[in-house]
């Protein structure tokens, strides 16, 4: 697979990027709009978006000096970049991403809780669900402090993470924060979908409600083709194409629920319009047919019938009439 360009490779990141960040505009103003207030979902929501924000910026900022280390590395020339600038870089890019991650997941926890908040089955689930999240976490963070020979004090030592037991160890890691995204993940979206059962609408309906819970899937499907190219070394461009393609796509994917949520309210007011028509319809067919059986009654030639049938405007009369 071919090295993209930097124009390129910001081209893309950054486009994800706005496309994230004006999604989440849209998501709040339909809270504030519907809710007339956000929710704690919402605040997990805005803090992903910053991550990524953050985790985006550093990568552009510092991507000509990624690719001196990796010249440097290769002996390509003798210029000796800043190593430890660019580790620090390395290590404050990957809290920042795993921050964008895992406040993602807390987003759709925090949504579930509040569809689901009333049953207590559901609210042990989510605390088992929550725990195992929270862990995970620490775990992906923790990992990535010691990926420079073991130790978080030497993660900003060039000769300790440019070792190969720290190459070693870093494919490891890597396998390990892996794992315990994509089980998060799995985790959090099988939660919801055991109340689906319980829920008295369509099926019809209840499958739609699924493919909202499951759009988790889209991560897990990006974080399996980041694997796979990072095991197969297909270069840095693509590493950091595909690690920032992942935070953009997860806060997007945040993001959709909340459109559902509009639309279905659009059919509720359509509904409501359709309901309100309908009885003022009615309520005029009611009044019409009190006003003809009135005037049978007092006048009961016909051709008092034809005058009164002649009072009913024509669309009423042929509604009347239906």
């Amino acid at each position: 697979m071919s090295s993209l360009s930097y124009d390129q490779t910001n081209a893309l990141i950054w486009t994800l990027g706005g496309l994230a960040i004006v999604l989440t505009v849209g998501r709040l103003l339909i809270r504030l709009k519907l809710n007339k207030k956000l929710h704690w979902d919402d605040a997990a929501h805005v803090v992903a978006l910053l991550c990524m924000i953050l985790h985006s910026a550093i990568y552009t900022g510092g991507r000509s000096l990624a690719e001196a280390v990796l010249a440097y590395r290769a002996k390509k020339t003798h210029h000796v970049p800043d190593l430890k600038l660019y580790l620090r870089l390395n290590i404050v890019t990957a809290v920042f991403g795993f921050t964008c991650y895992w406040a993602v997941k807390l987003s759709f926890l925090l949504f579930y809780r509040m569809l689901f908040g009333v049953s207590k089955a559901f609210m042990k689930a989510w605390w088992g669900v929550s725990a195992y999240v929270l862990i995970t976490f620490w775990v992906a963070i923790g990992t990535s402090l010691t990926q420079c020979g073991g130790s978080a004090f030497k993660i900003t030592d060039p000769v300790a993470c440019g070792s190969k037991q720290s190459e070693i160890l870093d494919s490891k890691i890597f396998k390990i924060c892996f794992a315990v995204n994509i089980t998060s993940d799995l985790a959090i979206m099988a939660l919801p979908l055991g109340m689906l059962s319980r829920l008295q609408i369509r099926a019809v309906q209840k499958l739609g409600i699924a493919v909202i819970f499951c759009l988790t899937f889209v991560i897990i499907a990006l974080e399996i083709v980041r694997l796979v190219q990072s095991l197969k070394g297909t270069g840095q461009s693509w590493n950091v194409v595909w690690t920032n393609t992942e935070t953009s796509v997860a806060v997007i994917v945040s993001c959709l629920p909340t459109y559902n949520t509009l639309f279905r309210y659009r059919e509720r007011v359509n509904a409501s319009k359709a309901s309100s028509a309908y009885d003022r319809l009615a309520e005029s067919k009611n009044t019409n047919k009190s006003q003809s059986t009135k005037g049978l009654s007092e006048t009961p030639s016909t051709k008092s019938q034809n005058d009164s049938a002649r009072d009913i405007p024509l669309e009423q009369y042929h509604s009347y009439n239906v």
